[in-house]
Order: structure tokens, then C-alpha cells, then sequence
């Protein structure tokens, strides 16, 4: 005979195996839902939740979408209402939880119960037959080749849809408009339009560009002299050599400063790397210049110092100026 421990020990697997979360977070709540895998779940505030087939942001006023079927199919009716902002980011959610291979009814009217009353439909398909008007319309008066082609294809799915629809629910739909084909010799003259338009703004950034170019060439040559000539950040790194008071220091264009000494030790041990024809890289021997560490020498003598990447030439250029300032304390010291 089981005695009363072993048989609550038993039945407790099966008792868990059973337990469904109900409080989840809110980016769960979409995937619940549209799976059906239980009959409601909400978020601990509430604010997006689902009973059944449909799912709501704030309360039952505010349905975002319903699961329908026709008895041989299943779709989806997802509103078309206006909403807040955070009712919209519910709506996203939703949205993205039901895969693109479902069908997918956009609509303002939901069925209050379990069937569509024939005043909903005629909502609904008045709704579709407004959307794709405005659509037609939108392509008809649109300035821009990509507006008037994305609008007339908005008017095309919008009108597979509400097809879709009335096959789903065996409605009977009214006489549907048809979506007129773009004028080619419109569509020509757009786009020619839209080309010149191009080419004048391509030329004047390339005019734009070459003025900036020449304000950053003036500002290294002053920069250079020893000016502050504010940032150089679309230049490459640039190193000059500054005096303060008995000391002489290298500074970079991006305002970082090292000793002389140390500039040195640098200018040797990319010279050797360089000769090597092997890459440095960092690993546990690290060559301080000042405050900072060198991170990588490329095979081309390119250094990297956390946000400074200077180059070989930039290098070698200011290289016989600390040479002719060059004391005993040059040594390459590590740590």
C-alpha cells in the first residue's frame, strides 16, 4: 500500500508539469497570444494582455488583434485605429509576433461576439474601399517616382485584401475600383527631373566638399605654426612639437601630449617594426609613450594609441626635429 508521503512525492511532477504563467513580460505576451499556447497572460501592470482569441492594450476598448476562422482557414484581424504612442509600440509588438506567411486582415471592427454582424463587414469593406481611394489618389498627385510607385502598390494590396476578405467570410463585395497603371511618359519625365535634381546636389556637395578641403588645408598650415585652430578631426593625426616654459613636447592634432624622450623611443621602435616587417601588437610588453600605450604598429608603420591612428609619413616627418633635440634619456623601455 502507498503510504501518504510517497504518493504526494508522485503526484507532485505531474501537479507542476501543469502550471502556466499567467503574469509574463510584455514582449511574451505577443508570442503567447498568437500561439495559442494558453487561453490568457498578461503583464504584471496590465497595460498589454489577452483573453481567448484577442489580445488588448489598456483594456477591452482598445482590441489590437483577434484570431478568426472561417472553419477551413484561419487569419488574423489587426486594427486599423489610431492610438497613443505606447498603444502603438503594443501594436508593433504584436505585429511583429505574427508571421509574414499569415493572413493578415487590417480593419476597424472586430466582432463583438463570436460572428461578424453584416454592419461590421459593411464597416469594414467601406474602410478598405476609402484606403484604397486615397491610395490611387496619393499616386496620382505624388511629385516623387518613389511615392507615386509605393502608393499605386499600397492601392494593388489593399485591394488583394479586401478580395481576401469577402472570400474568407463569403461577403458580398461592391463594385471595387481598379487601380490605374502609372503614365509611362509621366513616370519619364519624373524621373528625368528627379536625376537633374541629383546631379545638382551631387555637385554641390562635391563644391562644398572641396571648400571644406581648403579651410582644413589653411587650418593644418596654421595649426602646424602653432595656432589653435580648433578640431582637425577630418584630417589624419598630425604632430607637432610645443614649448612650455623649459619643456619641450610632442602634441598630436587631437591635443594629446608626450615628452620628447618618449616621442623618440617611439620614432626607433616603429622604425625596427617597420624593418621586421612583422606586426606589433600589445600583448603583456607594453611601450608607454607619457601617459599613453601603444596598441598596434602595423608593417607599415602605422601607429595606434587608442583613438590616434597616426600615420608612417607623419611619423618620419616630424622625426628629425626631436632628433636634433635628442638627449641621453632616449633608451625603448617597456614595462
Amino acid at each position: 500500500m502507498m503510504n501518504k508521503n510517497t504518493a504526494n512525492h508522485s503526484a507532485t511532477p505531474e501537479r507542476k508539469s501543469k502550471r502556466v504563467k499567467h503574469v509574463v513580460s510584455s514582449g511574451e505576451v505577443p508570442h503567447l497570444w498568437y500561439h495559442k499556447t494558453q487561453d490568457s497572460a498578461k503583464t504584471s501592470n496590465g497595460n498589454i494582455y489577452f483573453e481567448g482569441d484577442t489580445i488588448y492594450s489598456y483594456g477591452s476598448h482598445f482590441p489590437i488583434a483577434k484570431h478568426v476562422s472561417n472553419g477551413k482557414q484561419s487569419a488574423v484581424l489587426f486594427t486599423t485605429r489610431t492610438y497613443s504612442i505606447t498603444t502603438s509600440c503594443h501594436c508593433s509588438a504584436v505585429r511583429s509576433a505574427i508571421p509574414s506567411s499569415a493572413l493578415v486582415f487590417s480593419v476597424p471592427k472586430f466582432p463583438r461576439f463570436d460572428c461578424f454582424e453584416v454592419s461590421e463587414h459593411e464597416a469594414n469593406i467601406a474602410d478598405y474601399l476609402k484606403r484604397i481611394e486615397t491610395a490611387i489618389v496619393a499616386s496620382a498627385r505624388a511629385r516623387s517616382s518613389w511615392k507615386k510607385e509605393y502608393r499605386q502598390k499600397d492601392a494593388i494590396s489593399l485591394l488583394a485584401e479586401v478580395k481576401a476578405y469577402g472570400k474568407f467570410f463569403q461577403v458580398k463585395l461592391p463594385k471595387l475600383p481598379s487601380v490605374p497603371a502609372i503614365d509611362s511618359e509621366e513616370m519619364a519625365a519624373i524621373k528625368d527631373r528627379e536625376a537633374k535634381l541629383a546631379a545638382r546636389k551631387a555637385e554641390q556637395t562635391r563644391i562644398a566638399r572641396e571648400e571644406q578641403a581648403r579651410l582644413e588645408a589653411t587650418k593644418i598650415e596654421r595649426w602646424r605654426a602653432g595656432e589653435n585652430v580648433g578640431s582637425l578631426y577630418n584630417v589624419p593625426v598630425m604632430l607637432r612639437l610645443r614649448t612650455f616654459g623649459a619643456d619641450a613636447m610632442v602634441e598630436t592634432s587631437k591635443g594629446a601630449q608626450v615628452p620628447v624622450s618618449h616621442a623618440l623611443r617611439g620614432v626607433r621602435f616603429v622604425r625596427s617594426v617597420v624593418q621586421s616587417g612583422k606586426e606589433y601588437v600589445r600583448n603583456g610588453h607594453t611601450l608607454h609613450l607619457g601617459h599613453y600605450a601603444i596598441d598596434r604598429i602595423d608593417v607599415d608603420g602605422t601607429l595606434h594609441a587608442g583613438c590616434h591612428v597616426i600615420p608612417f609619413a607623419e611619423i618620419e616627418r616630424i622625426a628629425p626635429v626631436l632628433e636634433s633635440l635628442q638627449t641621453p634619456d632616449t633608451d625603448t623601455q617597456t614595462e
